[in-house]
């Protein structure tokens, strides 16, 4: 069943999909996880505990997932069968999608930052109801869009997503739950 899924995705291939699907997984990368947490630190405080917080949670989640991809040892979809085009150099196993546990901690971690940012008095535009929902349905889109993109390039299973979507998510609320108490403290939350 799964695989038939990435193959029927990949019927609908062309260049101009592939070059889109190849940006998506690319900034859904850790790569794209460290360029967001730059641009927090730059443009949005100057205090770094907030930021150094969820970037190490992240990182450590990171490592679970690694080890999870080692003791799974799943190989890709594109190794197991034929029909399956591998259209990127990858390497490693398949099980749990180190990009969707990207994704989903940094579309939480935004989720986050702009709560955060509104009980500080600093984020106006949270006020707006249009504005929360927009954030809201980008954020998932950009899930979707990786979920669809890392099936698409041959790179995982539907299976391999979701795993790798609630380790994400379990890695944020873990995180938060450890720097809670902390940040209410130094930010007055």
């Amino acid at each position: 069943m799964e695989e038939k899924i990435i193959i029927w995705l990949q019927s609908h291939q062309s260049k101009l999909l592939d070059v889109l699907m190849q940006a998506e997984s690319y900034i859904a990368s850790w790569i794209g996880a460290l360029c967001l947490f730059i641009i927090i630190i730059l443009f949005v405080n100057k205090k770094f505990g907030l930021y150094f917080g969820f970037g190490f949670g992240f990182l450590i989640t990171l490592g679970v997932n690694y080890i999870i991809k080692e003791i799974v040892s799943r190989p890709r979809p594109y190794v197991v069968n034929p029909d399956i085009i591998n259209k990127l150099t990858t390497i490693g196993k398949s099980f749990p999608s180190g990009h969707s546990v990207s994704v989903m901690f940094m579309v939480l971690t935004i989720f986050y930052l702009f709560h955060w940012l509104y009980k500080q008095g600093k984020f106006k535009l949270y006020r707006k109801k249009w504005f929360v929902v927009l954030t809201y349905v980008l954020g998932i889109l950009f899930i979707f869009a990786t979920a669809i993109s890392r099936m698409y390039l041959g790179q995982h299973y539907l299976s391999d997503i979701l795993a790798g979507l609630v380790l994400g998510a379990l890695g944020f609320i873990v995180t938060w739950l450890l720097m809670r108490k902390k940040l209410e403290k130094i930010y007055k939350i």
